[in-house]
């Protein structure tokens, strides 16, 4: 079988065109996946709102990411402030007592909600709403149960389309609500060997733990250490 030039270099052409694509692809799928790993690996809630809200929204370029979390009972904002973690320093972080009534889309939430964004619906999520033209909204589930949402918002109108696949951001979505679970099971852990299940102040160990710290901090400061004890009668 015989080609022409003109034959041969529409296929050299057509090679390296493919050669590009599949390199281009290999690219985006280990861009990816150090996204996951760095999900997987933050270790408290704190690293996981900066990874989810600030690095993602640098990674893909967005105007704005913002995580929605479910917390009727305030235990993930108490878990929070017991770390001394001030709600503030996250403003992209938005916990709400109930999902239904905060956007339309939430009651019926079951894979990614791609489409554009309309200020009445959507101006709770986002608020540089002025920048914004086409949101992605991401069901975060566990055990069947919507537990928050994460919220991609762009300035391009074509950035999220109701055209587009939504595989890839099902699968971070299953990420998500599977690192946010962990990491509010990790602080709940954590808060239980250190306070008191009655009372919800520190215990003994928590003590010893803080004391060494604070007699290391003295040494390094050549400061004094001051301890201050208070007995309470017929406190049990």
């Amino acid at each position: 079988l015989f080609r022409s030039e003109s034959e041969i270099r529409e296929l050299r052409a057509l090679i390296a065109e493919l050669k590009d694509e599949a390199a281009n692809n290999e690219r985006l799928l280990k861009r990816n996946q150090e996204r996951e790993f760095e999900i997987l690996r933050a270790e408290s809630l704190p690293q996981l709102f900066d990874v989810l809200c600030r690095r993602l929204r640098e990674s893909y370029g967005l105007e704005s990411v913002v995580l929605v979390l479910a917390d009727a009972e305030h235990e993930v904002r108490h878990l929070l402030l017991g770390d001394q973690v001030r709600l503030e320093q996250f403003p992209d972080v938005v916990f709400v007592d109930s999902l239904a009534g905060m956007v339309p889309q939430f009651t019926s939430l079951q894979k990614p909600w791609l489409g554009p964004y309309m200020g009445p619906d959507h101006q709770l999520l986002f608020r540089s709403q002025h920048e914004i033209r086409s949101i992605a909204l991401i069901p975060l589930r566990r055990h069947d149960k919507l537990i928050g949402c994460l919220a991609f918002g762009s300035r391009d109108e074509k950035r999220f389309s109701r055209h587009l696949a939504t595989d890839f951001l099902a699968h971070l979505g299953v990420m998500v609500a599977f690192a946010v679970e962990n990491a509010v099971n990790r602080a709940r852990l954590i808060r239980s060997g250190l306070t008191d299940f009655l009372t919800g102040w520190h215990n003994r160990r928590y003590l010893q733990s803080r004391l060494m710290e604070e007699l290391a901090k003295a040494r390094r400061q050549s400061s004094t250490l001051v301890c201050l004890l208070i007995d309470l009668d017929r406190f049990k």
